[in-house]
């Protein structure tokens, strides 16, 4: 590619990485796409992490290498955010690895559709090198500019996972993020950082494209920090929900999504709730703290179902409301 393209800021957080970084960065400075910066930031690694860091940032010009005490992933990502000098900016985890071609790909697609971010599908990867595809995305080009059309990306395709929650699976426009003060969370344990991230990025954007194509190879690995407790979950989620109304309400902006928040607040809970029958979910639901922020948000109006049956039917209007219902008398 010119060396006249936009740059592109790769943020690539590391922890107890040497395992897996090698590969990692190999597939990094190794895209076809050659005009990227890439901020490589070492967040208190006990291991042989910050010699391999070292290694790579001194026989690539384009590596920006900074060590930190242990601060946390989203910390980390923050403080990449404000180092960031590209006009897109793309988050890379350590211990996964990326096809040579997606930032060019990604690149292209948001210049041509004149988008906001780029969601690609990835690949799921175990140690031993097995592979599969879990699901297909709902493909297209989302205009969001009409509030309900967001609306719709919402409560139809982002929440029902049909595009995913990640953050390395997708490139961003640093602009966006930035004027509107985007950052991750800081959430302990470590749960759901990038849903609230994207939720809010998906409030600010024009333009977002969806494909199918697939680049990233996410490693399933022992080291994971997400947390399997039910209630830690949904206590999150119920927080995130907490978060993205506040958002909208000291932004004073989107009143369409503010009257209508109730449906994102279900279907926020609902994702931790779905694998789960009645007796299970009232186990869970009762394991909520932020009881107030919960009742607050799960309010139903009378103005609340004539855009819900509009945008996701009457069914799942009929299912969501029911089972808003149950979950304030569970709580």
């Amino acid at each position: 590619m010119s060396g006249m393209s936009d740059l592109v800021s790769v943020i690539i957080p590391v922890y107890n990485a040497e395992k897996y970084l090698t590969k990692c960065l190999n597939s990094i400075i190794g895209q076809t796409y050659e005009n990227i910066e890439i901020i490589l930031i070492n967040d208190g690694s006990t291991d042989s992490t910050g010699e391999i860091c070292s290694r790579f940032a001194a026989k690539d010009s384009r590596i920006r290498y900074i060590e930190q005490e242990n601060a946390g992933q989203s910390i980390t990502r923050n403080r990449g955010i404000g180092l960031s000098k590209g006009r897109y900016i793309y988050f890379m985890d350590s211990d996964d690895h990326l096809d040579d071609g997606y930032i060019e790909f990604a690149v292209k697609s948001l210049k041509d559709e004149k988008a906001d971010m780029m969601i690609s599908n990835y690949y799921h990867e175990l140690e031993n090198g097995a592979s599969w595809n879990e699901r297909e995305f709902e493909e297209g080009v989302f205009d969001l500019t009409k509030e309900a059309d967001r609306y719709k990306f919402i409560v139809n395709v982002f929440l029902p996972y049909k595009c995913g929650f990640e953050v390395w699976n997708r490139l961003y426009d640093a602009e966006l993020i930035k004027e509107n003060g985007l950052e991750f969370p800081v959430f302990k344990p470590v749960v759901a950082e990038d849903v609230c991230f994207n939720l809010l990025y998906i409030f600010c954007a024009g333009k977002i494209i969806v494909s199918n194509k697939r680049f990233y190879h996410y490693l399933h690995n022992d080291s994971s920090t997400m947390a399997k407790n039910a209630g830690v979950q949904i206590n999150r989620y119920n927080e995130v929900s907490r978060l993205a109304y506040s958002f909208l309400e000291n932004k004073g902006k989107l009143p369409y999504l503010r009257e209508n928040y109730v449906f994102i607040h279900l279907l926020l809970i609902y994702h931790e709730l779905m694998n789960y029958d009645l007796k299970g979910m009232k186990a869970i639901i009762k394991q909520i703290e932020d009881k107030e922020n919960f009742r607050r948000l799960d309010k139903l109006r009378a103005r609340d179902f004539a855009p819900a049956v509009k945008n996701i039917g009457i069914a799942r209007t009929l299912k969501y409301s029911m089972l808003g219902i149950l979950y304030g008398i569970w709580l």
